[in-house]
């Protein structure tokens, strides 16, 4: 049993397609193509448009939530700075300012080594600070009261300048700090 082997034959004949419609593209496979590109575009487009808007939304979200941390934690803090601010500070203001007023006394004493140096205290710190400087050319040093200072005030005049020192005033600077952070806080909060 032998057969005979068989090729297809790849010549032009009667099936061919005429040579006027062999190189145009088929219109249906074309429309298809178009209206694929067009609806892949569009899924793009839609899936971009998606994505941004989820991306916004979470943003919208971390920011609710951070605004609110922030005004839990400042809700939180609240009775301590007050405590720090009414109690602490004006406890730490004397030792503050002896300590400050020793700095500025030694530093215009080296600068100008031969002059002599007025400091102006309030009426209840002049023992405190003749005591406090006692160590430290007191000679030339002369301390005086001075009614308009508050406990932690201090004036400092040397030939060269006055230096004021007032931490009561960085005190109250710090008050004000803390109530405006506060207020700004609460008013963030109201809105969101």
């Amino acid at each position: 049993m032998s057969s005979i082997l068989e090729l297809e034959s790849f010549d032009l004949g009667a099936n061919a397609l005429p040579p006027s419609t062999q190189n145009q593209p088929d219109k249906g496979y074309e429309a298809g193509y178009v209206a694929g590109v067009a609806a892949a575009e569009a899924s793009l487009i839609a899936a971009q448009t998606k994505a941004l808007e989820d991306i916004l939304q979470s943003i919208q979200l971390q920011q609710q939530t951070l605004e609110a941390a922030q005004a839990e934690v400042v809700r939180g803090v609240t009775p301590l700075l007050h405590v720090m601010i009414e109690t602490l500070l004006p406890e730490a203001l004397v030792p503050a300012l002896h300590a400050r007023l020793r700095d500025l006394v030694e530093d215009a004493l080296n600068q100008d080594v031969g002059a002599e140096l007025l400091l102006k205290v309030a009426a209840d710190q002049v023992d405190m600070v003749t005591a406090l400087l006692a160590d430290t050319c007191a000679e030339r040093v002369r301390i005086i009261a001075e009614p308009s200072l508050s406990q932690g005030a201090a004036w400092i005049v040397s030939p060269k300048g006055e230096t004021s020192l007032d931490l009561h005033g960085a005190r109250d600077a710090i008050a004000e700090t803390v109530a405006a952070t506060i207020s700004l806080q609460n008013q963030t909060s109201e809105v969101s």
